[in-house]
C-alpha cells in the first residue's frame, strides 16, 4: 500500500479536525483519570498496542468508555455520552491523533515524528516525508498528548525534568516506540518501528538481489557445517534477515534464539526462542531481565546459541567466552566493514560486565572471537536494496600489521552501470572447520569427548592418529593440551597430527610470529606482557605445540620471565612506597628503610622504563633525606646524592644556592 493511500484518509482527518481536537467538549481532570484507570483495571495491556488500536481496535475501547460512563465508574459522566464525548475522552486517554491513520497501513513500517509539523514515513524500504498539513500534528499540544497517552500504557510519565526519555515495546504485533522531549526547537521527538508480521523467504532475497545463487550456496553450506557466524553492517542494512535465513538453514539441531526486540522471526523446525517478556501496563511490575541474562539462561539449552543482536557488554562476553561450550554460536553486530565491526564487538566485551572486563590485553578476547566466529559477513546498502557485500574466514587477529586476518570468500563488486555483481574467490569452507569435521558435528560426539576420562581420551587420540583421522585426532589433542599443556607425547602427537591437514601452513606461521613477538617482549625485559603471552599460549593449543617446536629453549624461558615479572612486581612495589613516603609525615628513619630495600634491588632483568623509575625513587628518597634527616645523616646523604645524581643537580633539586 503505497503512500498515496494513507493520504486518502486525509479526508476524514480533515472532517474530525474539529472533533479530534475537542474544541467544544470540555473534560473534567477526573473524568480522564477515572477513564485511564478504568481501562488499565478492564483491557488486557495487549489490546493498548498502538498498533491494534489503530486497525481496529479503537471502536472496543469506545465501546468500553461508554460501559464506564453508563455504569458510573466515570464520575460526572452523563449518561448515554454522546459520540463526540467519547472520541474526545478516548483522545485524552489511549488515543493517538495522525499516527493511528499511518498505523493502519500495514506497508508503514516506520515513523519518525520531529516536532508536530514533520513526520517522515518508511514505506517499503522508501523514506517519504509527509506534506499535507491535515496529516500532521496541530500544534506540540497535541503531540505531547498523544507522546503521554502511549507512555501511560506503560504506566510510565512523561517529564520534561525528571522522565524525558521513553523506550517501549509491544508485542503481537511487535512494536518499537521511543519518545524523547528534547530541548529543540520542536520540541518532542518521536520513533516508532513496526516488526514485520511474516519472516522473508529465500526465494525473496534472491529476488529482491540481497545475494545470487552461487552466494546462496555458501552461506547455506556454511549452515549445513554449522559455522558459527557474525553479520555485521549498519542499520537498517538487513542483518536480521539475513540471521533468520542463516537459523532456518542450519541442519535439525536443537536451537536457542536470545532476542529482546522480538525482530528475529526463523522458521526452523527446533527453533526455541528466549524473549524478554512484553512490556507491563502495570506501573508496579518491574523489569529486571536484560539481554545478557537471557544469553546466560540460554547456555547449553540447545546445540546453537544465537543472540539476535550483540550490542551490551554481557551478552558479548558471555557468547564468545562460552562458545566452546556450544556447537555454534551466532549473532548481528554493528559494523561499517568487516574489520571494524569486529573490533567494535572486543571494544563491546572489554567492559563490565563482561568476563573479559579487566584484562587489560585484548589477545585472548581477540582470539576467542575468532573461534567463536570463523565465519564472518558483512551486509551492507545501497539506496534502498541491501546486500551481502563480503564473506570472510576469520583467521584472527594479525599482530604484526595490527590489523584482522580475513580470507575473502565472496567479494562484492559494485558500479552504476553493471549494479551488483559478486566474485567467489574460495568456496572451499572446509578449511574454515580448524578442529571438527562436519562428521563430528553431525554425531555429537564433541560433548562426549569432553566429559571422559582423560587417559581414555588420549588413547583415543592416539588411535586416531594410528587410523589417520587428522581431524579428530587434532581435535581431541588439543582439548587434552589444554588441561596439561607440558605433556610431551601430546605436543608431539599434536604437531603430527596438523603436518597431514590443510592448516599446518597457518599455524606454523602464526606460531612464527607468536615466537617473535616472545623474544621481543623478553628482549625489551617486558615481563608482564611476556608472561601473559606465555600464559595465553596453551588457548591456542596447535600454535601453542609449534611455538615448543621452534623455540628449544622454552621451558627456560618461562623461568627467565617469571624471574623477571618477580623482580619487576618488587621493583613497583618499593617505588609506590616511596612515592607514598614523599608525600607521608613518617620518620626519616621509614625512608631510610625504603631507600636500603630499593638499594638491594637487582636491576639487571628491569626493563628500562622500570630501571628509570627506580632511579627516580632513589634520587627523590635521597633529596627527602637530606630534608628531613639529623645534621651529622644529612651530610651523610648530601655525599650520596652528590654522586648519585651530580652535584649542580642536586643543588638544583635541594633548592640550594652555594658560592
Amino acid at each position: 500500500m503505497p503512500i498515496a493511500s494513507v493520504k486518502t484518509a486525509g479526508s476524514a482527518r480533515r472532517a474530525n479536525r474539529s472533533v479530534n481536537q475537542t474544541a467544544a467538549i470540555q473534560l473534567q481532570p477526573a473524568q480522564i483519570e477515572d477513564a485511564r484507570r478504568f481501562l488499565s483495571d478492564h483491557l488486557d495491556p495487549s489490546d493498548l498496542n498502538p498498533s491494534k488500536l489503530a486497525q481496529g481496535g479503537r471502536d472496543k475501547i469506545i465501546s468500553s468508555l461508554r460501559q464506564a460512563a453508563n455504569s458510573g465508574q466515570i464520575k460526572n459522566a452523563p449518561r448515554n455520552p454522546p459520540d463526540p464525548w467519547l472520541k474526545a475522552l478516548y483522545n485524552n486517554t489511549v488515543g493517538l491523533g495522525v499516527l493511528e491513520e499511518f498505523l493502519a497501513n500495514p506497508s508503514v513500517e516506520q515513523i519518525n515524528v520531529q516536532g508536530p509539523h514533520k513526520i517522515i514515513l518508511q514505506v517499503k524500504g522508501i523514506w517519504t516525508e509527509v506534506n499535507d498539513s491535515d496529516m500532521l500534528f496541530k500544534d506540540i499540544k497535541e503531540l505531547r498528548m498523544v507522546a503521554s497517552n502511549i507512555a501511560r500504557r506503560v504506566g510510565k510519565e512523561l517529564s520534561k525534568h525528571t522522565n524525558p526519555i521513553v523506550d517501549i515495546r509491544f508485542e503481537n504485533p511487535v512494536l518499537r516506540i521511543h519518545i524523547n522531549q528534547t530541548r529543540r526547537e520542536h520540541g518532542m521527538a518521536m520513533y516508532i518501528r513496526r516488526g514485520r508480521s511474516e519472516p522473508f523467504t529465500t526465494d525473496f532475497l534472491l529476488e529482491a538481489g540481497n545475494f545470487n545463487r552461487e552466494v546462496l550456496e555458501v552461506l547455506q553450506g556454511a549452515a549445513k557445517r554449522l559455522i558459527g557466524c557474525v553479520f555485521l553492517g549498519g542499520v537498517g542494512s538487513g542483518k536480521t534477515v539475513m540471521l533468520e535465513k542463516y537459523i532456518d538453514w542450519l541442519p535439525n539441531v536443537p536451537v536457542v534464539v536470545v532476542d529482546d526486540a522480538g525482530d528475529c522471526q526463523p522458521s526452523h523446525p527446533m527453533c526455541a526462542i528466549f524473549d524478554l517478556p512484553e512490556t507491563s501496563y502495570n506501573p508496579n511490575k518491574q523489569l529486571s531481565l536484560t539481554l545478557g541474562g537471557m544469553t546466560r539462561a540460554a547456555l547449553r539449552e540447545g546445540d546453537v546459541l544465537c543472540v539476535a543482536e550483540t550490542r551490551g557488554a554481557e551478552e558479548a562476553g558471555i557468547l564468545i567466552s562460552d562458545a566452546p561450550s556450544m556447537r555454534c554460536v551466532i549473532t548481528t553486530a554493528h559494523g561499517e566493514s568487516a574489520t571494524s565491526g569486529l573490533s567494535r564487538l572486543v571494544s563491546i566485551a572489554q567492559r563490565p560486565p563482561s568476563p573479559y572486563a579487566g584484562t587489560n590485553s585484548a589477545n585472548s578476547l581477540r582470539n576467542d572471537l575468532a573461534t567463536a566466529f570463523p565465519l564472518v559477513v558483512h551486509i551492507n546498502r545501497r539506496g534502498n536494496r541491501r546486500f551481502v557485500n563480503g564473506i570472510y574466514h576469520n583467521l584472527g587477529w594479525n599482530h604484526e600489521t595490527d590489523t584482522w586476518n580475513l580470507r575473502p570468500l565472496v567479494v562484492a563488486k559494485v558500479s552504476d552501470e553493471s549494479g551488483i555483481e559478486w566474485d567467489i574467490i574460495d568456496d572451499d569452507l572446509n578449511k574454515i572447520k580448524k578442529f571438527v569435521g562436519l562428521d563430528m558435528m553431525q554425531t555429537g560426539r564433541i560433548t562426549v569427548y569432553e566429559s571422559r576420562n582423560p587417559q581414555k581420551m588420549l588413547t583415543e587420540a592416539l588411535r586416531k592418529v594410528d587410523e589417520h583421522k587428522w581431524v579428530e585426532a587434532v581435535h581431541l589433542l588439543s582439548i587434552l593440551i589444554k588441561s596439561d599443556p607440558d605433556s610431551e607425547i601430546i605436543r608431539q602427537r599434536l604437531i603430527y597430527s596438523i603436518e597431514n591437514t590443510d592448516d599446518h601452513g597457518r599455524i606454523l606461521k602464526e606460531a612464527k610470529t607468536e615466537v617473535n613477538r616472545l623474544e621481543r617482549l623478553v628482549n625489551q625485559r617486558l615481563w608482564s606482557d611476556a608472561r601473559k603471552l606465555i600464559k595465553e599460549l596453551p588457548k591456542r593449543p596447535s600454535v601453542y605445540a609449534f611455538v615448543y617446536r621452534l623455540h628449544s629453549g622454552l621451558a627456560q624461558t618461562k623461568k627467565l620471565i617469571d624471574a623477571g615479572y618477580a623482580e619487576t612486581t618488587e621493583a613497583m612495589r618499593i617505588i609506590q612506597e616511596g612515592t607514598e613516603l614523599f608525600r607521608s609525615q613518617l620518620p626519616w628513619t621509614e625512608l631510610r628503610r625504603c631507600l636500603s630495600s630499593l638499594q638491594s634491588l637487582d636491576t639487571v632483568r628491569l626493563s628500562d622504563e622500570t630501571k628509570a623509575g627506580v632511579k627516580f625513587t632513589h634520587a627523590n628518597l635521597l633529596v627527602e633525606l637530606v630534608k628531613r634527616a639529623p645534621q651529622a645523616n644529612a651530610q651523610f646523604y648530601r655525599q650520596k646524592l652528590d654522586a648519585f645524581i651530580g652535584k649542580e643537580e642536586a643543588r638544583r633539586r635541594l633548592g640550594v644556592m652555594e658560592n
